[in-house]
C-alpha cells in the first residue's frame, strides 16, 4: 500500500489549489474512497476538522484531523 504525506494528500484534495479544502472537496474525497456519510455525519466531520470555524479546512487543520484518525485506527 502506498503511503502519502498529509501535505501531498491535502494538495490532491485541494482541487482549487487555494490552500483550503471545502465541504464539497471533503465529500468528494470520502466518496472516492467509498466512505458513505450522511449529510449530518458530513457536517459533524467538517465541524470537527474546521477548528477555526471558517467553513474551510487548512493544511494545519487537515493534519490534526489525520492525526486524530490515525489514533482511532
Amino acid at each position: 500500500m502506498t503511503q502519502y504525506s498529509s501535505e501531498s494528500l491535502f494538495k490532491a484534495v485541494d482541487t482549487a489549489g487555494n490552500g483550503f479544502i471545502d465541504k464539497a472537496a471533503l465529500t468528494a474525497l470520502m466518496e472516492e474512497n467509498n466512505i458513505r456519510l450522511s449529510s449530518e455525519q458530513m457536517q459533524q466531520l467538517m465541524a470537527f476538522a474546521d477548528v477555526d470555524d471558517d467553513g474551510m479546512i487548512s493544511l494545519a487543520e487537515f493534519r490534526l484531523m489525520m492525526k486524530a484518525a490515525a489514533r482511532q485506527a
